[in-house]
């Protein structure tokens, strides 16, 4: 079930809010949100949309490993380049991929360097003129759901918060929270960014923003922008 986002009060401005539901048959499925915020946050949510899936399905093996009757999804319209994503042919077909497994030991590690890649891509097209994200970014959350054995496992930057819902009888809905937000002025956020070289200061309204240290520039950036 999704819920269409309602942008605020501000009419001149883009609705910056992307996401992304991806389902392979009999196997898994990827949910995902993204945030945007700053002058161009719409732009970089849309290329984190664009970009964060092909990056988790890129496969860096042959058909054959595989031991499954697969086809190739290819691509070239983004700066991952040509990519290649493996997906049963027929939906009788088991996509035999041991990273999306039960248990998976590989799977928290392979959302981590795949989150890292695609703040590398941000970075790089920023420099290239590409995308505009010095002073924009967006959050990001990432559900993977094995139909087999009925687990999900989160990863997210910032604070798009996820939230899990079980229905408890016909009009009974318990909410679970799933992830703890990143947020500035947490301690060990704070700390975080702090030994990275930035410092947090409250802008006396309601945001404690994030600056090079002795400066009044954005520095170091927290999770919750690029």
């Amino acid at each position: 079930m999704l819920f269409q986002g309602r942008k605020g009060l501000k009419p001149e401005s883009p609705n910056q809010d992307s996401w992304f539901c991806l389902k392979v048959e009999q196997c898994f499925s990827l949910y995902a949100v993204f945030d945007g915020h700053g002058s161009k946050g719409h732009k970089v949510s849309q290329f984190v949309k664009d970009n964060l899936p092909k990056l988790i399905l890129m496969v860096p093996r042959s058909v054959a490993d595989f031991g499954g009757d697969l086809v190739q999804l290819r691509g070239t319209s983004s700066p991952v380049g040509d990519w290649v994503a493996m997906v049963p042919s027929s939906p009788s077909s088991r996509w035999q991929d041991e990273r999306f497994g039960k248990d998976s030991a590989d799977l928290p590690d392979m959302l981590k360097e795949n989150f890292q890649r695609t703040q590398d891509l941000i970075i790089a097209s920023d420099k290239i003129g590409k995308l505009s994200a010095a002073l924009s970014g967006t959050t990001a959350t990432l559900v993977v759901h094995d139909h087999e054995s009925k687990q999900i496992t989160v990863a997210h930057v910032a604070d798009s918060s996820s939230v899990l819902g079980r229905r408890k009888g016909p009009d009974d809905f318990e909410a679970e929270q799933l992830t703890r937000d990143h947020k500035p002025n947490l301690k060990d956020e704070k700390a975080r960014i702090e030994k990275a070289g930035g410092m947090v200061v409250f802008d006396g309204y309601a945001n404690h923003r994030i600056y090079a240290r002795n400066a009044r520039h954005p520095g170091c950036q927290p999770r919750a922008t690029s």
